[in-house]
C-alpha cells in the first residue's frame, strides 16, 4: 500500500467512532523576527524547546500521515534540517507536510524546501503569510520591508518542482473589508496570481499558542467586512483543481457560517483525528484551547499512553459536546471537514 492509500484510509476511519490522531500541529520553537500586533509570541523567552533526541523518541513511538509545522517562525531553529530528516526518516507514511513561514529568511527557507521536495513527500506545502498590502502588512506585523521579504520567498518558492506555495492570508480588524484590493496589488506583482494561491483563515486568539487571551471583540462591523472578503473569495475561486481544491472551498462556506453564529460549524476532530505539540513538549487538543494533556517527557515521549489516559477520555467528551472554545481555523478545520464527510454542514459547504 502506498502513503496516498494509507492517508485516505486514516481519514475515512477518522469519519468512524475510536478513531486516533493521524495529524500532528507542530509548534518547532516560539522564536521569532516579527513583532506581531495579533500575536505575542515574539514576546516570549524561548525555553527547555524540544531537542533533536527527543523528537526522534517522539516519532520512533508514534507515527503521523498528516503533519503541520509552524512557530514562531521555525525557520530559526538552527536544526531546522536535521528536524526535517528527522520528520521523514521516522514517518514513513507521511503523506501531507504543510508549514508556514513569515518569509524574512528567504534564502534559507527556499534551501530547505528544495532539500525537503526531494524525499517523496506527496504534498508538501509552504504557506507565506501576508496579511495586507505593503504598508498594512507591515504595520501588522510590526517591521518594514515585512512585505517585500515575504512576496519575494513566495515568488521563489513557487518556481520549485514538488513544492505547492500559497499565501495565507489573515482576516485581521485591522485589515477586514481589504482583502479585494489586495488580491489586486498581488496581481500586479505576478501576473498569473489568482485567489486560489491564498488560503484565508478569519482572526482567533489563544492563551497558550498565540499568547493572547484578551481577544480583541470581534464586532458586527468585523463579522459583515469579513464576510465580504470570504464570499469575494468564493467567488472568484476555482475548485475545480482537485481534492485539495474543493477542500478549501468547502472550508470558506463553513468559516462564513462560523462569523455569522459564532460556533464551530462541524463537530470538531480535535483530539479524535489531530493533537498540537508545542516547543516544550506539551500537548494540547488544539491551537486555540488551553488544556493541557501532559508533556510527553512525562510518558516517555508515546503519544499512545497519553491517548490512553482518563484525562485524553473526558477532553475528547468535552469537544463532543462542544463545551470547548469553539473556533474555525486551518489547523483544526480541515480535518475535521475530513472527518465528517456526511454531516449536513459538510453537505452546505459543498455547494
Amino acid at each position: 500500500m502506498n502513503k496516498t492509500f494509507r492517508f485516505y484510509r486514516k481519514v475515512f476511519r477518522s469519519n468512524l467512532p475510536l478513531s486516533r490522531p493521524y495529524k500532528l500541529n507542530f509548534a518547532l520553537t516560539y522564536r521569532c523576527n516579527h513583532r506581531c500586533l495579533n500575536c505575542n509570541i515574539w514576546k516570549l523567552k524561548p525555553r527547555d524547546e524540544l531537542v533533536l533526541y527527543e523528537i526522534e523518541r517522539f516519532f520512533k513511538n508514534y507515527q503521523f500521515n498528516w503533519m503541520t509545522l509552524t512557530g514562531g517562525e521555525l525557520f530559526l531553529r538552527e536544526d531546522i534540517e536535521k528536524v526535517f530528516d528527522i520528520i521523514t526518516e521516522f514517518n514513513k507514511d507521511l503523506y501531507m507536510l504543510t508549514m508556514t513561514t513569515n518569509g524574512l529568511l528567504t534564502e534559507r527557507i527556499v534551501d530547505m524546501a528544495r532539500k525537503l521536495s526531494k524525499k517523496q513527500i506527496p504534498f508538501l506545502m509552504v504557506t507565506v503569510s501576508l496579511d495586507g498590502e505593503r504598508i498594512l502588512h507591515d504595520k501588522l506585523r510590526g517591521l518594514k520591508g515585512a512585505y517585500t521579504k515575504a512576496v519575494t520567498s513566495y515568488k521563489e518558492l513557487r518556481k520549485l518542482p514538488g513544492v505547492k506555495a500559497q499565501i495565507g492570508y489573515t482576516i485581521y480588524p485591522e485589515s477586514a473589508g481589504k482583502f479585494e484590493s489586495f488580491v489586486n496589488k498581488m496581481s500586479e506583482e505576478i501576473s498569473d496570481f489568482s485567489v486560489n494561491d491564498i488560503h484565508i483563515n478569519t482572526f482567533n486568539t489563544s492563551s497558550h499558542y498565540y499568547g493572547d487571551n484578551t481577544a480583541k471583540k470581534v464586532q458586527n462591523k468585523y463579522t459583515k467586512l469579513a464576510t465580504r472578503d470570504l464570499r469575494f473569495f468564493l467567488k472568484h475561486y476555482n475548485a475545480m483543481g482537485g481534492v485539495a481544491a474543493m477542500a478549501e472551498r468547502i472550508f470558506q462556506n463553513l468559516a462564513i457560517e462560523y462569523l455569522e453564529s459564532g460556533t464551530t460549524p462541524l463537530p470538531c476532530k480535535s483530539l479524535a483525528s489531530s493533537v498540537f505539540l508545542d516547543p516544550q513538549g506539551f500537548l494540547y487538543p488544539c491551537i486555540i484551547w488551553n488544556s493541557k494533556l501532559g508533556n510527553i517527557r512525562d510518558f516517555d515521549y508515546d503519544l499512545r499512553k497519553i491517548i490512553s489516559s482518563k484525562k485524553y477520555k473526558n477532553l475528547l467528551k468535552t469537544i463532543y459536546l462542544k463545551k470547548c472554545p469553539n473556533c474555525w481555523t486551518a489547523c483544526e478545520g480541515t480535518h475535521s471537514m475530513l472527518g465528517n464527510f456526511c454531516h449536513p454542514a459538510f453537505l452546505r459547504g459543498l455547494a
